[in-house]
């Protein structure tokens, strides 16, 4: 048996005899990247380890599940017109940025058209749109040219570039050039960078 199977078994072995209130108070991830960060905007590469780092740290509105379903993420709820060509999503309340910011439908808004204007289904998206526009701080609306039947689908995307949520003014940064490296961020988790040992 090789070493490594015998440390994953043995890592599953601990897991399975650990109580579930041992296992919730565990809240730091560690992760051992494959690369140097050297890019930290996710829409102007697909670079791995960047992507990697932008789903640590950004929230997406939608989230593919195992079955590749589009699972609510920062919306809470969304409506779609009886033609299917206007969806009406609501954000979850209290989103908040790091820097204890709220997370409004404007800061939506420009990060989706940001993304859409790099990643190949964000295109196929934006040329199936007629207007996006938030409605309030907490609404925002898509209105289709046509129905189109991969829309939650296209806003779950996690791959290639993904669509990250960020502040407006990070958002309004043009799509084929990096966005200002910001420490702000719209997931609930955050990133320490620690030094690399090296052999």
């Amino acid at each position: 048996m090789r070493l490594g199977t015998i440390a994953l078994s043995a890592a599953a072995l601990f897991l399975l005899a650990s109580p579930p209130e041992a296992l919730a108070q565990q809240k730091i991830l560690r992760m051992v990247p494959h690369a140097d960060l050297k890019v930290t905007d996710p829409i102007s590469t697909t670079a791995t380890i960047t992507i990697d780092h932008a789903m640590m740290i950004y929230d997406t509105l939608y989230a593919w599940d195992a079955s590749l379903n589009p699972k609510p993420q920062m919306v809470a709820s969304h409506t779609l017109s009886a033609d299917s060509l206007l969806y009406t999503f609501a954000l979850r309340p209290g989103l908040k940025f790091h820097d204890g910011s709220a997370v409004t439908a404007k800061d939506v808004v420009a990060s989706v058209k940001r993304w859409e204007a790099r990643d190949t289904m964000g295109q196929k998206l934006a040329e199936m749109t007629k207007a996006m526009a938030a409605v309030d701080d907490n609404t925002f609306t898509i209105q289709l040219k046509a129905p189109y039947a991969y829309t939650l689908t296209t806003l779950a995307s996690s791959g290639g570039n993904i669509p990250a949520i960020m502040r407006f003014k990070d958002a309004e940064a043009d799509p084929f050039t990096r966005a200002p490296r910001s420490s702000t961020r719209s997931s609930p988790t955050m990133c320490r960078a620690a030094s690399r040992r090296r052999a």
